[in-house]
């Protein structure tokens, strides 16, 4: 593994004594004073390398010594910036050694126009940069140099790492995830592989026998979990871990939540969750509130207790922002919408500080072993509450990067809601954390809802009768009860639109970076206008613009970012957004679910070239991309979403047996042989029972592809909905881009996106040195399920933090300049 080069200091300074002690005894003067003077310096050389030790927190010393995977981050000492920039590591006073490793033997893509492909890479792992790039000549010259140069100083230790073929490429960059969410989301019910009805109840009644018998042991009900435990797949992802909100082991009714989610309707036909379906489950232990939301997290549904608890009766109106799900008797169904969501979530405990310190180590962890190195986290779910997202960062995110705990890079956003605190924030503090791990300066908003749960906002109504609500939710207004299924719906608008706007033209004149979730077209053209009139009151106010860029770290760009951008009106609506200062961050991964979804809902008209997912259609016109996943909506998987982008379609393989695997054998135990997929990815059957369900496939397959034009729902033994299994691949082909566009979509363009372009991204000399190492990437298309692309090792800072790098002692060799 990766070593320091190991030096005793106290070696040399009894040589020095040595020497001392046999020198002839008479001595001059000036001799004695010049005697003094090297026992001084002696001294001083000793003394920060041994006082250093006590000072410096364990795991820290370890860093000093060893660079082995995985590795952690070190603390800074100090919190003076290095150049003026916030940096990963900061040399801690004393130490005399430096570290460099070479790269090299494999393919080196740098995600930078002008340089592309280099030979060799040169790391300085004290300072967490790129010190070189170039041919293997060049690097090797300049690690000969630095040696040269610093060797009367400190120690230069020089290791290489022969990629033997493998593929090394910026680290991943995805600027749109809820990590804590997804960190929290692991410990909760799991709802992903619930493929009827039935798979609901028996999830809502095993976590709350679990709950019940926690309360009568007088569990203290707080999490006991670690993050090794829950990467491991060592607990019951179907029992939630009860809240710590108790006194003296007693546990009150309403203070222990069953909480999860993952449902999707169109697993079991279509039918929404009812409130009965949760009653059902918890039988006799119905003193427990549940609420689930669905894989969207724009939808949720509650039980009777919950909607109780939160007050939510006949008459009870939408909230602005919300609907309340009402059945043909005017009563709650349970399900609830967007703001309205809030009204039970607010009731809900909060987690505390361990329990989301775990999660946030979780959820880190998984994003490294992904590759990922950089991310935009957009705050848990929070529909209307702003305190929730401070609390975190004050929390959790702010005391770890003090620590130096933070594995990866975090650039938070908050509610838009709450720009003035955060441009109070700013000026205080700057964009930064010195320790160059976590990032802010951010905000966001959403515009609308989300495509799944029939909220994203349309021109045009949608189609089918799952997404009638009983009333026009575009149109919506608190104290709307009136239940009339004839009412066409256009989805949800989130925001009032002048009062959306003053705010979006205020966090901007404060030098803050605005973020806007728009999905459907209407919500997309809405904001785009939005965009164009703050950034024409940029450039109109720019002389005396209320915020100075006296921070060194402050970003040399801030482009407004509309987030998702599932659906486009017209080209003209992609000419609005082909602005120099407008981003937009679709998420490719989404479409593997939607397409089917979009023409159910939308239409055909809809769900064709330019008008859905139109990512190709968008670049051409001149919009500025990359791409997010909005983890844990949909998995943290850059390679997958890469693929999707350039192929519009899943890895090449059987969908039917993919789908088949997933949903019909979802709670198999896991096999040491098909944990590939990490813990958010499905578990599959063992290998007899492929073998025996793989003639039954075949034969289903057939069936299928001879009815490829019935939109109705074919069901299985299983109870899977095979309309999702008809989807022809690759979907509307006309709209991938090339693969090269889709790389830099995940580290070039995201870095761009959360306006830290100046650090990561691209791989060259003074940028920060993450990067991933893949075994391989092909470019032809599609990649193969059993033969994509693997995470090998993942770097921060020039240090590896998963997988794992052999490295040898580097010999300088004679070479010419």
């Amino acid at each position: 593994m990766l070593k320091c080069a190991k030096h005793s200091y106290y070696d040399t300074e009894m040589q020095m004594y040595g020497l001392v002690l046999t020198m002839p005894m008479a001595l001059t003067l000036q001799s004695k004073l010049i005697l003094v003077g090297c026992l001084l310096v002696a001294i001083f050389a000793w003394l920060p390398t041994n006082v250093i030790k006590t000072l410096v927190p364990h795991h820290v010393q370890e860093t000093l010594t060893e660079l082995g995977c995985p590795l952690g981050y070190g603390q800074h000492s100090s919190e003076e910036l290095l150049d003026g920039r916030p940096h990963g590591h900061i040399p801690l006073p004393g130490v005399r050694t430096r570290d460099l490793v070479i790269y090299f033997n494999g393919t080196i893509w740098t995600a930078d126009l002008d340089v592309p492909y280099v030979q060799a890479l040169l790391v300085d792992v004290e300072y967490g940069t790129i010190l070189k790039r170039g041919s293997l000549v060049s690097v090797s010259n300049e690690a000969q140099r630095v040696m040269e140069r610093e060797s009367t100083r400190r120690i230069v230790s020089v290791q290489e790492h022969d990629l033997g073929g493998s593929f090394l490429l910026p680290g991943f960059i995805d600027p749109h995830v809820h990590l804590l969410s997804a960190g929290l989301l692991l410990s909760q019910v799991d709802l992903s592989a619930a493929v009827s009805k039935q798979d609901v109840i028996q999830a809502v009644r095993t976590a709350a026998s679990a709950a019940a018998s926690r309360r009568e042991s007088g569990d203290d009900g707080e999490s006991r979990t670690t993050s090794e435990e829950v990467l491991a797949g060592n607990r019951d992802r179907d029992v939630v871990a009860p809240s710590s909100d108790e006194v003296n082991g007693s546990v009150e009714a309403d203070k222990i939540w069953i909480l999860g989610g993952g449902w999707e309707e169109g697993k079991w036909g279509g039918a929404l969750p009812h409130k009965s379906w949760l009653d059902q489950g918890l039988g006799y232990l119905g003193a427990l509130p549940v609420f689930l939301l669905r894989k969207d997290l724009h939808c949720g549904v509650a039980s009777s207790l919950a909607l109780q608890l939160a007050g939510i009766t006949a008459d009870t109106p939408d909230p602005q922002g919300g609907s309340i799900d009402r059945g043909s008797d005017g009563h709650p169904t349970g399900i609830l919408r967007d703001r309205a969501i809030q009204l039970v979530l607010s009731l809900v405990p909060e987690p505390s500080v361990e329990q989301r310190q775990v999660a946030l180590k979780v959820a880190a962890q998984y994003a490294l072993s992904r590759g990922v190195t950089t991310v935009g986290d957009m705050g848990r779910l929070s529909f209307g509450d702003t305190d929730q997202a401070w609390k975190d960062f004050e929390e959790v995110h702010l005391p770890w990067a003090d620590q130096g705990r933070l594995p990866l890079r975090i650039n938070l956003y908050m509610p838009l809601r709450s720009w003035s605190r955060l441009a109070t924030h700013v000026a205080a503090r700057g964009y930064a954390h010195p320790s160059g791990r976590l990032f802010w300066g951010g905000v966001k908003e959403f515009a609308d809802g989300s495509l799944g749960s029939c909220t994203a906002l349309m021109h045009e109504p949608y189609l089918g009768d799952e997404c009638k609500q009983g009333h026009n939710i575009e149109y919506s207004r608190p104290n709307s009860t009136a239940y009339d299924k004839s009412l066409e719906s256009h989805g949800l608008r989130m925001v009032e639109r002048s009062n959306f706007e003053r705010m979006v033209i205020d966090a901007d004149n404060h030098g803050l970076q605005v973020a806007v979730h728009a999905i459907g077209d209407k919500a997309v053209d809405e904001v785009a206008e939005t965009f164009r009139r703050a950034l024409a009151a940029r450039l109109e106010g720019a002389a005396t613009m209320r915020f100075k860029r006296h921070d060194p770290a402050a970003p040399s760009s801030r482009p407004m970012r509309l987030e998702h951008a599932q659906h486009i009106s017209s080209p003209e609506a992609c000419e609005t957004l082909a602005h120099p200062d407008i981003m937009v961050v679709p998420n490719p991964l989404h479409l593997l679910d939607d397409a089917q979804m979009v023409r159910n809902r939308l239409g055909d008209s809809r769900a064709t070239k330019g008008r859905a997912y139109a990512i190709n259609t968008m670049q051409k016109a001149g919009v500025t991309l990359a791409f997010g996943s909005d983890w844990p909506v949909v998995d943290l998987n850059p390679l997958l979403s890469i693929h999707a982008a350039a192929w519009r379609g899943p890895y090449e393989g059987d969908q039917a047996d993919i789908l088949h695997e997933q949903q019909c054998h979802p709670r198999q135990g896991p096999h040491s042989d098909e944990q590939e997929d990490g813990i958010l990815g499905a578990i599959a059957p063992d290998k007899d029972t492929r073998e025996s369900d793989k003639d039954t496939r075949e034969s289903d397959k057939d069936t299928r592809e001879s009815d490829k034009d019935s939109r109705e729902s074919e069901r299985t033994d299983c109870n899977v909905d095979h309309s999702i299994l008809k989807q022809d691949w690759p979907w509307i082909p006309e709209e991938a881009v090339d693969l090269m566009e889709a790389l830099f979509g995940h580290t070039r363009q995201g870095a761009a996106a959360l306006m830290m372009q100046d650090y990561v991204g691209t791989l060259r000399e003074g940028m920060r040195a993450d990067f991933v190492i893949l075994h391989d990437i092909k470019r032809s298309l599609p990649w193969s399920d059993k033969h994509k692309p693997k995470v090998l090792a993942t770097v921060v800072d020039g240090r590896c933090v998963h997988g794992s790098l052999v490295t040898v002692p580097w010999v300088p060799k004679k070479t010419k300049l």
